[in-house]
């Protein structure tokens, strides 16, 4: 009985893998079929689309399933036997023998059935009776493969508005993580000193991440961005019209190009391009000299006569001594100009073409140092009008210098007691400070009560003056910060104005577009056209040759314009005259009717003045930063807006 089991055991053992495998693949095909269900769902309705990780999770987890489903269903050996009888024909031989088998009494009878199924027993051959073949459902599971793998390459059909929502929204997500960004990092290079300013930032982060979460439609994100926006706007100028911010900031836009940066940052400038000239600071007539005599060369080489004729060794012979000469100048002096020594050598081995380039090459070396040492020699200028006293610093809104100042002379009146010309010098000059000073809200005060106490020269009330004093560098500190922090919402407001349009126009988030919106004065130094109050927004080591602009016709009383030319402006074209507009503008009443041919536009207005410029300022720096002016007026229009108050 024992051969009988253990050959249906076998049997049993083989069927149960061959289930197995029949429920994988049943799993797959399940999987496959949900796959396609999936697939044509999302090409019919605007449903997301399923990850193909997802889907292969999916695949394995049903093919797991359907295989472990089979395999859990052992048969018995006494439904083996009966399947084993059916399939080879036994006349129930072993199906008889293993019910025998269960009966406790022993008798002929029961041997000898137990006999004969134990000899066909022996000759049962497992793989013949349950032979691994493919599974019915393989057909079935390469259609539904096909088919679903065939639909991935069928684009979905949406509706024109579904489309747009959906490149709304991801313009809306993109738009948001960039201003995150952007704003974050500016954050890290200042934070905010005020705890405004901190909490309206912070406002506007919070919303840029509920804006990169939320699923809002293009109108709902320009709606909640323009309150903001407002809001943040609203902020920046109660700010900026505090009287002492506002004074700092007119003081500083009708000084000169350098009181916007400041002695420290003006002597950096300075010393940067100091070690890029090297050895070639304060020779430019060396330097002009070697550019003529390279000019020179560069021209007779491209004069040279032909290689047999007799004149190409004596022109060949004068062109390498000019060469020589002009290359031990530059090597005497200690400047290194690039490409001078190679073409010397392709001078030597008769290469004209190679000659020429490595002489064009010294030529822009020696481009490059004269521009810096015009750059150098700008900057040495714009050293020369910087404020030197207490008054001209306060004057001219120089607010960094005049803290500066006010620490000489704190330290001065804590290094010991003053002689009588110091005490004197010092007592002039706080005097002189305070006019300029009533401008800056609190900043008289502390100046009074120091020019109170440094008159007696008493230790104690040196030490007396020294504390007002530092509390008057103290509030300038402040003005400067409120300043600062007006200018940090103020570019916060544009980076949510440049997210509005980004969004409006369905385009990426362009953060550049706001660098020149809150350009300061005097942070330039570039020729152009205008009294040179207009901030230029790059920053050089190196900065490119610009040619000069006639201001003939510009004036500013702290500045004097530059021109090429001493010429009068031209007169205007008379038939440029404003004949159409009739009546007179003045702040508070109606606005002029406007004739125009086939237009009648009458109305009244009682706009102020100061809203109609502010708008007209607006308008005019939405039309800068979208480089709808051109290129040749921009210039001009900057200026004019600058100036606008």
């Amino acid at each position: 009985m024992q051969a009988i089991e253990a050959a249906l055991t076998r049997i049993a053992r083989r069927h149960q893998i061959a289930k197995a495998f029949q429920g994988v693949a049943a799993g797959i095909l399940f999987a496959c079929g949900l796959v396609l269900l999936s697939e044509c769902v999302h090409k019919l309705a605007p449903v997301p689309t399923v990850p193909p990780g997802l889907y292969a999770a999916m695949l394995l987890l049903c093919a797991a399933a359907g295989g472990l489903r089979q395999a859990m269903k052992r048969p018995n050996l006494g439904q083996v036997a009966n399947w084993v009888d059916q399939e080879l024909n036994l006349q129930e031989r072993l199906s008889a023998a293993c019910e025998m088998s269960a009966r406790g009494a022993a008798n002929e009878w029961k041997s000898l059935v137990i006999r004969d199924a134990a000899v066909h027993a022996s000759t049962l051959n497992p793989q013949a009776l349950v032979p691994f073949r493919p599974p019915r459902t393989l057909p079935w599971i390469a259609l539904a493969s096909g088919l679903a793998l065939a639909l991935a390459f069928v684009p979905p059909i949406r509706s024109a508005a579904f489309r747009q929502k959906e490149q709304d929204t991801k313009v809306i997500a993109e738009t948001a993580k960039r201003f995150l960004e952007v704003t974050r990092k500016q954050i890290e290079q200042r934070h905010p000193a005020l705890e405004t300013t901190e909490k309206a930032i912070n406002e506007a982060l919070e919303f840029g991440q509920r804006l990169s979460e939320a699923r809002l439609t293009r109108g709902e994100a320009i709606k909640d961005l323009a309150s903001l926006t407002q809001k943040l706007d609203q902020e920046a100028q109660h700010l900026a019209d505090r009287p002492g911010v506002r004074s700092l900031e007119q003081a500083a836009r009708s000084s000169t190009p350098a009181s916007g940066k400041g002695a420290t940052d003006l002597q950096q400038r300075m010393q940067a391009l100091k070690e890029a000239l090297g050895a070639a600071e304060g020779k430019d007539k060396l330097l002009a000299k070697l550019k003529q005599d390279l000019e020179a060369v560069q021209k007779m080489a491209e004069k040279l006569p032909g290689a047999g004729s007799p004149e190409a060794a004596a022109a060949r012979e004068n062109l390498a001594k000019a060469l020589e000469n002009a290359a031990r100048e530059a090597a005497e002096a200690g400047i290194p100009l690039e490409g001078l020594d190679e073409a010397v050598a392709a001078l030597k081995n008769a290469q004209t073409d190679f000659f020429l380039r490595d002489i064009q090459g010294a030529l822009s070396s020696l481009d490059k140092l004269q521009q810096l040492a015009q750059s150098l020699q700008q900057l040495r200028q714009e050293q020369a009008k910087e404020a030197k006293t207490l008054p001209d610093q306060l004057k001219m809104g120089q607010a960094q210098a005049a803290k500066q100042r006010l620490e000489e002379m704190i330290r001065k009146l804590r290094s010991g007691p003053l002689s009588a010309p110091e005490r004197q010098e010092m007592i002039d000059e706080l005097q002189k400070s305070i006019a300029p000073a009533e401008q800056y809200e609190k900043l008289p005060e502390p100046l009074k009560k120091a020019l109170q106490r440094a008159g007696s020269g008493q230790p104690k009330d040196q030490e007396g003056a020294a504390q007002h004093l530092a509390e008057a560098a103290k509030e300038l500190d402040r003005l400067q910060q409120e300043l600062a922090d007006s200018d940090q919402i103020a570019g916060v407001a544009d980076l949510l104005r440049d997210a509005q349009e980004a969004i409006a126009a369905g385009r990426g988030f362009n953060e550049g577009k706001n660098e020149s919106r809150r350009a300061r004065a005097g942070q330039g130094g570039k020729p152009g056209r205008g009294v040179g109050t207009w901030a230029q927004d790059a920053r050089f080591e190196a900065p490119e040759s610009s040619e000069g602009w006639d201001n003939s016709g510009i004036t500013q009383q702290t500045l004097d314009p530059r021109s090429v030319e001493s010429e009068d402006a031209p007169e205007k074209n008379p038939n440029l005259a404003p004949t159409r507009v009739k009546g007179k503008m003045s702040p508070g009443g109606s606005m002029p009717s406007i004739t125009l041919k086939g237009v009648h536009i009458k109305g009244q207005s009682a706009v102020r003045f100061t809203e109609a410029a502010a708008t007209a300022q607006a308008e005019a720096q939405k039309a800068l930063n979208q480089d709808k002016v051109p290129r040749a007026y921009q210039d001009s229009v900057k200026t004019y807006f600058d100036d606008f108050k």
